[in-house]
């Protein structure tokens, strides 16, 4: 595995992201302007634009290139999905990060955390 597709990299990547562009809930990511098809969001999501927990795993990916293989933003959500089960009560992301106590602060602490395997 090269390491642009190493999912712990990847998180770590995620974690950048969303400390450089913003956290939000009950979406995957805010575009601020209309998109107009599934390119130009692609392109939105690699230039950076707020988002939630699993769409800054997307959104790094998307700056990465998409890295070589999907794979790594595969791999990447399940060891964040681990870390949320093992460390914050919740089943799920998309419940944790939506939670009205979930900041971004927390949220990128965890995407550091996973990388880690902490």
């Amino acid at each position: 595995m090269k390491n642009n597709d190493d999912p712990r990299e990847l998180l770590k990547a995620a974690s950048e992201y969303m400390a450089e562009n913003g956290h939000i809930k009950r979406a995957s990511f805010k575009y601020g302007v209309p998109v107009k098809d599934i390119t130009d969001a692609q392109e939105m999501r690699a230039k950076g634009v707020p988002s939630c927990a699993l769409g800054s795993i997307e959104g790094a990916w998307w700056r990465r290139g998409g890295c070589d293989s999907y794979m790594a933003m595969s791999e990447a959500t399940n060891i964040m999905t681990d870390w949320v089960r093992g460390n914050t009560g919740f089943t799920n992301i998309p419940s944790w990060n939506d939670h009205p106590d979930t900041t971004a602060e927390d949220v990128i602490l965890a995407l550091k955390r996973a990388a880690e395997g902490d």
